[in-house]
């Protein structure tokens, strides 16, 4: 007699019930897990939408722990002063994103703030993603702001690193005229970046 094959949706229904065991549960082993880790490490918590938990959420902000975990497209939330709205229909498009601080992810109480974040990456050659990524965090990243395909530095960056382009550019002014003369098409780029540089220079 021949084997029968293990069909996709068997393979999928064990594994289920595997992670539905008490013994697997997020109370019961990763948040143990996560307390044996910290005490070496002070680390960020990235968990796909199976660790989408609001739970786990609130209880890593209650740990002090930076985190990132990725939500389902249907999940609820709720800026301030306004009704809530599935993350499905925020809009968002491929080459795409959003940063929305300090809203609600949950229609039940208890359940403190979170930052939410979505991006969809553009398609290359008709190849790419279905949807777009969302998830919440409690950290500020480099912000990206929705329908803005080029992200911008953020303000602490460039009270970082600003003074020291502006310095850099004083030894290669000449090397980038050049480049600028060569590289036509990236003109509006380079005019942008001069822009920049003007207004730091303004602030000393």
């Amino acid at each position: 007699l021949m084997p029968y094959p293990i069909q996709f949706e068997s393979r999928r229904r064990n594994i289920q019930r595997f992670l539905k065991l008490d013994c697997l549960q997020i109370e019961t082993l990763w948040f143990p897990l996560i307390e044996i880790i910290l005490k070496d490490y002070e680390i960020i918590i990235v968990g796909d939408r199976e660790f989408g938990s609001v739970k786990l959420a609130q209880w890593l902000c209650q740990q002090k722990v930076k985190f990132a975990l990725r939500i389902k497209q249907k999940r609820y939330i709720q800026s301030d002063g306004e009704d809530y709205t599935r993350l499905s229909e925020l809009g968002l498009l491929p080459g795409t994103g959003f940063y929305l601080r300090d809203v609600k992810v949950t229609k039940q109480k208890g359940f403190g703030k979170f930052n939410v974040a979505g991006y969809w990456k553009r398609k290359y050659r008709g190849k790419g993603e279905e949807e777009g990524r969302k998830g919440i965090q409690n950290y500020v990243g480099r912000l990206k702001e929705f329908r803005r395909s080029l992200r911008r530095h953020s303000s602490f960056w460039m009270g970082l690193y600003g003074q020291s382009w502006v310095i850099g550019m004083e030894f290669f002014k000449e090397i980038v005229n050049e480049l600028m003369l060569i590289r036509r098409n990236k003109l509006p780029f380079f005019q942008r970046g001069l822009r920049a540089m003007s207004l730091i220079l303004s602030t000393f």
